[in-house]
């Protein structure tokens, strides 16, 4: 590249395009690990990596951006609190077993 070529408007390219994210930009952004990132991805709750290489993937950084904006707020964490609030201590954990029990399985019996 021809250094005359650098702008601000057009920075020089580097290996990896700055919208792709390798882990450790990801682990940064989230504020998670790798355990817990691929966790969620098999669960279907974070984005799929993009592959870059034959041994290498990397993110959206779009993607990774939105699925963080999409967290719960501070603001939110309210209704999370009265939830656990609500929960029963070890003493009402004979209700919470029971509730449990009384679920219905995959197979569509109680549990």
């Amino acid at each position: 590249m021809h250094l005359a070529a650098v702008t601000p408007e057009n920075p020089p390219r580097t290996s990896l395009s700055p919208r792709l994210l390798r882990l450790p930009d990801v682990e940064a952004r989230t504020g998670l690990k790798k355990s817990t990132i691929y966790a969620a991805i098999r669960a279907g709750t974070f984005p799929q990596p993009v592959m870059v290489g034959a041994r290498s993937v990397a993110w959206r950084a779009a993607e990774v951006d939105a699925w963080c904006e999409s967290r719960p707020t501070k603001e939110g964490a309210a209704e999370v609190d009265a939830w656990c609030e609500s929960r029963p201590t070890k003493e009402g954990a004979a209700e919470v077993d029971a509730w449990c029990e009384s679920r219905p399985t995959k197979e569509g019996g109680a549990a």
